[in-house]
């Protein structure tokens, strides 16, 4: 495995550059609904490394847009370095 030195990329490097404008942390009323969405994700986060340190093992972060509750975008995020990416 290929692990990244670039400097991780955090929910507040996002924040701070704009790239979140417009959204507020939180899941959308449908996908807070979904029967099986969150645990799907849970077990994909467990699993899967981060691609700016060794860590296996991600959380993730959803931000629902204030405009449209239909839209939003996720981001796992690692707990060690707090690296960021949006899937």
């Amino acid at each position: 495995m290929t692990v990244s030195t670039a400097r991780p990329t955090t929910l507040a490097d996002r924040e701070r550059s704009g790239e979140l404008e417009g959204f507020r942390p939180g899941h959308t009323p449908s996908t807070a609904a979904w029967p099986i969405g969150g645990d799907v994700v849970a077990e994909v986060m467990a699993t899967t490394g981060c691609a700016a340190c060794p860590q296996v093992g991600l959380g993730w972060r959803d931000f629902t847009s204030i405009e449209d509750p239909r839209s939003w975008r996720s981001y796992s995020v690692c707990p060690a370095c707090g690296h960021s990416e949006e899937f």
